[in-house]
């Protein structure tokens, strides 16, 4: 038999197409069986085997097409035979590649159906050479030779297809290899079967239309079932695409549904368990403390000031404030603990620790943490924190009462300047005292309840008064006129002070103003400006917004800043001094000498003014070191041509050594005391000095303690100590 080239191409060619394609299509439809669970696999799993099958049948059947049998045959015959071919490879399939579908039985089930699967392909084989018209004269070594190929390749496509059933989709490769074993295996088959009509085949170059002509029964049959493989391929494609964006619908959603999860117990920003995860940790520790009779505490912390700073330097910096504060606390805070943000600058951690000393300790590890600096827009702030305490089962017996007593220990810690404060049951009242007044607050700009008093700053020796000082009140509704230290210190913690200070600048330059249409026309006003305030970021521009509406000029007003504020961020507080000194606002040096009196930067600041603190002014008369020093500050004043104002000045001994050593102006209860502006300059309004003499002598009520507009424990002059 000779072949020609192109007929010896086309031989191998078509039957490994057609292999490939019917076992891309088996393993594709295979991997969606995998894909699924339970009942669902099954008749994918059919479809895959019945698809190798029937890639067998059409393997050889194609190839077959090409065939010139020696003797012609009759139809019904020939369907009959191919139809029986088929059906046997079908049957082989489906009944031999079962273990390769479940994967379970006995050694016998699992390696005994291999064989017979190649059995099976060789009958059907054999029935089709039969149906083509051919002579099976088998030989022995034919009859071996075939056998053993034909055994082979089906141990091989069960061992393929047992594997990847195994590990699917492990990678491209895999996949890959696993679709060339089953395409050479289905060759193998057909080759193997064609071994005993090699010497009877006759091959020539034939074209399509002899094809159709001739056997076109066997093309059509050879159409369908392609067909069908590439229709299955298309099927299991489309499946794979299908469930591969139903799966990347459903993780998508159950991502979503895990962000959804950890935002409602996480705190966005610092990624800490929030309130209500801290409450459900808290109670699962309550259970497990009761049933082993351990022991249980929590600390709560909350920032001072931190609502100030926000508001100073903006949400953002703020926000990476809290970052960094939550950073902190974690670097200190062993694992075993939980850590937790329940509020805007309250943070709370659950403890296990038996010993007081140990929690003491731990609680001072945290504070001196979040005391560390940090840089926001280039200025280093530095935060401090108030601690409160509780302990099971001794403050409590739920979370919720845990967490209550906590707080009440903080804030008893913050009203008492201390770090930290175990809870102790007299905190209720006075917890819930600090609350009410608390809330009071907030309100008492909205209901105008803050007034400002005014104290004379007079021309030494005798007058006339060249100044007054702004002094704020709270004339609250049930606890009546309230001073400062009341309430100053909450302010700030509540974020509120830049708004009042706000309104302090506001309503002393309407009262300028209502002075200037009476024609008083001499009166200066002397404002205290906090470290907060200061850095501000819209103080220059609120006081030109001020000053503007009420037409008042700049140099009427006095911003009294203390050194330790001007020192504080002496570049940044330096540049906000000289733009203001640039605008016209008087700038006033406050508490001189007990700050850190820095002639370098005393130099540069512009300020027009020195105010001699009254710790060295109380005992003037009788000690001659505070003498020196006062002397040595107005001397100082006098080289950098500033003026000198005395506060607290109480006693006329106090008044004369002051004037003696050349003091410009005085300020104090002796010359006059914080007044509503009606009675300031109210004509008849008794001297200062005859108040304080009949106060003295018990024939008047005490005077209220004057406080800064802004500050808590600011420098204005207060009573001596039986004059409160």
């Amino acid at each position: 038999m000779m072949l020609t080239d192109s007929c010896k191409g086309t031989t191998v060619l078509i039957p490994m197409l057609v292999a490939c394609l019917a076992a891309l299509a088996a393993v594709l439809v295979r991997s969606r069986a995998d894909a699924r669970g339970g009942v669902r696999q099954r008749p994918w799993r059919l479809t895959a085997d019945a698809l190798v099958g029937l890639g067998i049948w059409t393997t050889h059947g194609s190839s077959l097409l090409l065939s010139v049998p020696e003797a012609g045959h009759d139809l019904p015959r020939h369907v009959l035979l191919n139809a029986l071919s088929l059906l046997l490879c079908l049957l082989a399939a489906l009944l031999c590649l079962k273990p390769a579908r479940s994967r379970t039985g006995s050694w016998t089930t699992i390696y005994g159906r291999p064989p017979a699967l190649g059995l099976g392909v060789t009958a059907a084989h054999l029935l089709s050479l039969k149906a083509a018209g051919f002579q099976l004269d088998i030989t022995a070594y034919e009859g071996t030779v075939m056998l053993v190929i034909n055994l082979l390749a089906g141990f091989v496509i069960c061992g393929a297809l047992l594997h990847a059933g195994r590990s699917w989709m492990q990678s491209r490769a895999h996949e890959a290899g696993m679709i060339a074993l089953l395409a050479l295996a289905m060759n193998a088959l057909h080759y193997g079967s064609m071994i005993p009509v090699m010497t009877t085949l006759q091959l020539a170059p034939i074209s399509l239309h002899e094809v159709l002509a001739n056997q076109w029964l066997d093309a059509l049959a050879s159409f369908v079932a392609l067909t069908a493989l590439s229709g299955a391929l298309a099927g299991a494609t489309l499946d794979a695409r299908v469930h591969r964006h139903r799966s990347h619908l459903v993780d998508s959603l159950t991502a979503a549904n895990l962000e959804l999860n950890r935002l409602a117990h996480h705190d966005p920003l610092t990624h800490l368990p929030n309130h209500s995860l801290f409450e459900e940790k808290l109670r699962l520790a309550i259970e497990r403390a009761r049933r082993d009779a351990s022991p249980l505490i929590i600390l709560l912390i909350d920032l001072d000031g931190f609502k100030a700073i926000n508001k100073a330097f903006g949400q953002r910096q703020g926000d990476q404030l809290l970052i960094h504060v939550a950073e902190q606390i974690q670097s200190v805070v062993p694992q075993r603990h939980s850590l937790a943000r329940i509020g805007g600058d309250e943070f709370v951690v659950l403890l296990d620790l038996e010993s007081t000393g140990e929690v003491t300790r731990l609680g001072g590890h945290i504070l001196s943490a979040i005391s560390m600096p940090l840089q926001i827009e280039n200025h280093a702030v530095s935060l401090t924190a108030s601690m409160g305490i509780a302990q099971y089962p001794r403050d409590g017996a739920t979370p919720q009462a845990l967490i209550e007593h906590a707080t009440m220990a903080m804030y008893h810690a913050k009203s008492g300047e201390q770090a930290y404060a175990f809870f102790e049951p007299s905190m209720n009242a006075l917890a819930r005292d600090h609350l009410l007044l608390l809330n009071d607050l907030r309100q008492a700009l909205p209901r105008q309840q803050l007034v400002l008093h005014y104290q004379p700053i007079m021309r030494a020796p005798d007058g006339p008064m060249a100044a007054a000082e702004v002094l704020i009140r709270w004339q609250h509704p049930q606890h009546g006129l309230l001073l400062p230290e009341a309430f100053i210190a909450d302010a700030e913690r509540a974020g509120l002070i830049v708004d009042i200070g706000n309104w302090v600048i506001d309503a002393a330059c309407r009262q300028l103003r209502q002075w200037l249409d009476r024609g008083i026309s001499h009166m200066r006003l002397a404002i205290n400006v906090s470290a907060i305030q200061l850095h501000y970021d819209r103080l220059v521009e609120t006081l030109q917004t001020a000053v503007a509406r009420h037409g008042v000029e700049p140099s009427r007003l006095t911003l009294e800043f203390t050194e330790s504020v001007a020192m504080k961020d002496p570049e940044r507080s330096l540049a906000i001094l000289q733009r203001l000194h640039r605008l016209g606002f008087r700038i006033s040096l406050d508490d001189f000498g007990t700050g850190y009196s820095s002639l370098l930067y005393l130099k540069q600041l512009p300020a027009t003014e020195l105010k001699i603190d009254r710790s060295f002014v109380t005992e003037i008369d009788q000690r001659a070191h505070d003498r020196t020093i006062v002397s040595a500050i107005i001397a100082l004043a006098r080289q950098l041509q500033m003026e000198i104002v005395a506060e607290g000045v109480e006693t006329p001994a106090q008044k004369q050594w002051l004037c003696d050593l050349g003091c410009t102006f005085l300020q104090g209860y002796l010359l006059g005391v914080p007044v509503p502006a009606d009675l300031l300059l109210a004509e008849g309004h008794p001297p200062a000095g005859d108040a304080v003499r009949a106060s003295l002598n018990g024939d008047a009520p005490a005077w209220p303690a004057p406080h800064a507009a802004t500050t808590p424990g600011s420098p204005d002059s207060v009573p001596p100590d039986h004059a409160r």
